[in-house]
């Protein structure tokens, strides 16, 4: 196996995590270590994520309709 391929199983954690609104602070790994860097990134990943699909809803929202004479 390429070590590129490899994604801890932390990783998807740190995703869950912030799913679950769990601070970043909350993460259960010392700091400045492999799995603290792991679940970090999972949970950065998923924040970057939700942002941007709150982005993508905002525009919608804000986007006029047919029947608008904006349109």
């Amino acid at each position: 196996m390429n070590r590129r391929e490899y994604i801890d199983p932390v990783y998807y954690e740190g995703r869950s995590g912030r799913q679950d609104h769990t601070s970043k602070y909350a993460c259960p790994f010392g700091y400045l270590t492999r799995k603290w860097s792991w679940w970090t990134a999972g949970w950065n990943d998923m924040d970057m994520e939700l942002q941007l699909e709150a982005q993508e809803q905002s525009a919608a929202a804000a986007a006029p309709d047919a029947n608008s004479f904006a349109a």
